[in-house]
């Protein structure tokens, strides 16, 4: 296998190699860990040998030097007080390293020194939170109006099965609704002037998995017809609660939001109010999940906005009217990021930061300049998300934000009586997701935070005596899959660079991480002692691979383009997700396979020997699924019921004689505001 990715060619073998983190720290005059923050945040450019114990990299000096050239200034960034900042453009590369020295010492005296004249991050700088509106049913993406007067958020009512923009006056009265639509309407924004909505429009019955069709639409404030600006392509990555997809330029001209035309790449574009693209602002990194939630500054000089990585989501800040190529990573090692926002002032990014499902979140106040540390200006009640952030009519300071609330559970369904209803098991108060059966069929695995943290469960197989294994993962990326001795577990979690596997001992908890690197590693399954698959973007763009466990020496396998397989019990036959939701089902080993199905998600299917199960999602926007049975000798898949609100995962067990699936039981979106309190 080549030690270079196979989508970055090798330089020239004269080049001189740096083999190792210290090697390539002595070359730039730095530490192990900036330069690795360096390779994170800047793009510096390492190469590894994947799927070793330990991180394997190395680095082309000729590499190194070029990208020196290039000038990618860290000035700017958010300095850690515990590491060097660096600031690094020169056309003589030693000359740049020394001058990366002096500029770390400057910038670490300036983060000391401004760390002191702020709060510790133990203070709050807003008031306690408190409900808002008392509606039923569900409330999301708040937008507060220029005057402070007026409310226009997204509701599902509970008859409904979407959302639409209300606007209610928070003096008093009922919310008025602006939209009417099959499909959800998201994300309304206000002009400056107060007199017109934009929104966005996601097309369920038009969405895929690598994007999704979306309206940009105007509306007036007051009721009227709707404006349609644009139709573009979001970044799937996000939907459905990154922060507003569009954003209003500060004089009311234009109007900022993500798109992916062919020839220009994803990226925040510019349009005018008739839907021409005036100007890209962003370029989407190579590899990233692309860039969303755009907030423009009142001197309409910086853009704050999103990008999605490996590592997670983030909040980036680029220079209107600079490189679109070159933005800065204001905080990369807090958590995951929705919603930034500018201060009034202009001076500050705001944003949610923390667990990736909205669990353990903080808002977060962000300096553009780079002169100062995050500070934490809020603790939220519930799972935050979306952000609005304004002056109340009486001139106090104040953020609205949608505090949500899931609970799930564990299905189990008797498949070998056809009367059968869906029985509840390992009830808790809070998310039960990803099932996966022992190969004996007398243990199930499945991720829970009901301990408080995400964690590693097992139970008997009808959901008895369930126990903890393990919390010592992170934020855990999907079902585990089991050896087929039944002594270990093989699964992902996410740490600040990607997502890793991880080898958990079935009897003690015991874990070790086996991959590094900024990449992903998902959806694994284990047939056989020495060949387990995992889906991965190590080598450029999403692949299967086939590796031992303990020898981790990866192959890409067959079909190309799967991004999930399931093998029936001996082996025989193989189902598989080829993105887009299609699902195939094929002898092993065969080249030809049957397109069965469209899966709700990559790990929505499961196999036994004799058939195997999948959720197909209803394109209606009711967020329903269908559960199906088909046999592996053919004929039509058979229809076992109808799930309303399916959540992540389903396994069969090996004897096809028990289903588990998740689904949520109760779901809640309240909206909250809370005061200025400095």
């Amino acid at each position: 296998m080549s030690q270079t990715p196979p989508h970055e060619p090798a330089p020239e073998s004269s080049d001189q190699v740096l083999s190792s983190w210290k090697e390539i720290a002595a070359y730039l005059g730095a530490t192990d860990r900036t330069v690795q923050r360096w390779e994170r945040q800047d793009g510096l450019p390492v190469h590894r040998l994947p799927f070793r114990k330990r991180a394997a990299v190395f680095a082309y000096r000729s590499e190194i030097d070029e990208w020196l050239r290039r000038g990618r200034s860290e000035q700017g960034r958010i300095a850690e007080p515990s590491e060097e900042s660096a600031a690094f453009a020169d056309e003589e590369p030693r000359r740049a390293r020394t001058l990366a020295i002096a500029a770390a010492a400057a910038c670490f005296v300036a983060a000391v020194s401004a760390w002191s004249l702020w709060p510790s991050g133990d203070d709050v700088a807003f008031g306690p939170s408190e409900p808002l509106l008392d509606l039923p049913g569900l409330q999301a993406s708040p937008a507060l109006s220029p005057d402070g007067t007026r409310l226009a958020f997204c509701w599902r009512t509970p008859e409904a099965q979407d959302y639409d923009v209300y606007v209610v006056d928070l003096a008093g009265g009922e919310p008025r609704r602006l939209t009417q639509s099959p499909d959800d309407d998201l994300g309304p924004s206000w002009s400056p002037d107060g007199e017109t909505l934009a929104f966005t429009r996601h097309h369920w019955s038009r969405r895929r998995w690598t994007g999704g069709a979306m309206d940009i639409l105007l509306v007036p404030a007051a009721g009227g017809a709707e404006k349609l600006v644009a139709s573009v392509t979001e970044p799937i990555s996000f939907y459905p609660w990154p922060g507003p997809s569009v954003a209003w330029w500060p004089d009311g001209s234009s109007l900022v939001a993500p798109d992916t035309p062919g020839s220009a790449g994803q990226g925040l574009f510019r349009f005018d109010l008739d839907g021409k693209r005036l100007d890209q602002l962003t370029a989407g990194a190579r590899g990233s999940g692309g860039d969303a939630s755009p907030a423009v500054s009142p001197e309409a000089d910086k853009l704050a906005f999103l990008r999605r990585s490996a590592a997670g989501s983030h909040v980036y800040i680029v220079d209107i009217g600079g490189d679109p190529k070159l933005p800065t990573l204001l905080a990369g090692d807090i958590g995951w990021a929705t919603s930034p926002r500018f201060s009034p002032d202009g001076g500050e990014v705001w944003a949610w930061m923390g667990g990736a499902d909205g669990a353990k979140r903080r808002l977060w106040s962000l300096d553009p300049r780079g002169e100062r540390p995050p500070k934490v200006l809020l603790e939220p009640e519930g799972r935050a998300f979306e952000l609005s952030i304004g002056h109340s009519a009486e001139g106090d300071l104040e953020i609205i934000y949608p505090s949500a609330a899931v609970r799930t559970s564990l299905w189990l369904l008797d498949l070998t009586n056809p009367d059968a209803k869906p029985q509840r098991i390992a009830p808790s108060d809070g998310l039960s997701e990803y099932p996966s059966f022992s190969p004996d069929g007398r243990l199930l695995a499945f991720s829970s935070d009901r301990s408080g943290a995400p964690a590693l469960w097992i139970a008997e197989a009808d959901g008895s005596n369930s126990r903890m294994l393990t919390d010592q993962l992170g934020d855990i990326g999907g079902s585990f899959a089991w050896s087929p001795e039944g002594d270990r577990l093989l699964g992902s979690a996410r740490d600040d660079m990607g997502l890793h596997m991880f080898l958990v001992d079935a009897a003690n908890g015991e874990s070790k991480r086996i991959t590094s690197g900024p990449y992903i590693y998902q959806n694994p399954t284990w047939p056989e002692s020495a060949a387990a698959y995992v889906a991965s973007d190590v080598g450029g763009g999403r692949a299967l691979l086939r590796f031992d466990p303990d020898a981790l020496e990866p192959e890409e396998a067959s079909p190309r383009g799967a991004l999930s397989i399931r093998f029936s019990p001996g082996g025989e036959h193989a189902v598989f997700y080829m993105g887009e939701g299609a699902l195939i089902a094929a002898r092993r080993g065969s080249r030809e396979g049957v397109r069965v199905g469209w899966v709700y998600q990559p790990q929505s299917f499961d196999a036994a020997r004799q058939f195997f199960c999948f959720l197909a999602r209803e394109h209606d926007g009711s967020g329903r699924a269908t559960l199906y049975r088909r046999p592996f000798s053919g004929g039509e898949p058979q229809s076992l019921l109808t799930i309303e609100r399916p959540w992540r995962g389903l396994a069969v067990s090996p004897d096809g004689a028990r289903l588990v699936y998740s689904a949520v039981d109760e779901e809640s979106g309240k909206l909250l505001r809370s005061r200025h309190g400095r």
